[in-house]
């Protein structure tokens, strides 16, 4: 159950990376340039529905 009234402890990044969630069958061209220069880590997933939920819920 998603809440704003309990605090979220985050878990760490993934070897100190960011993450970014990307559509799984067509990214936009700049995500891979945008995650070298940011020191990111793309995560490809499918619907837009799933990413949100994945960022709501830190996967």
């Amino acid at each position: 159950m998603l809440s704003y009234t309990v605090p979220v402890q985050l878990p760490p990044c993934v070897d100190g990376l960011a993450r970014i969630a990307v559509s799984r069958t067509r990214p936009p061209a700049f995500v891979a340039h945008f995650a070298e220069a940011w020191d990111a880590q793309t995560i490809p997933m499918g619907s837009a529905g799933v990413k949100i939920a994945a960022a709501l819920l830190v996967l």
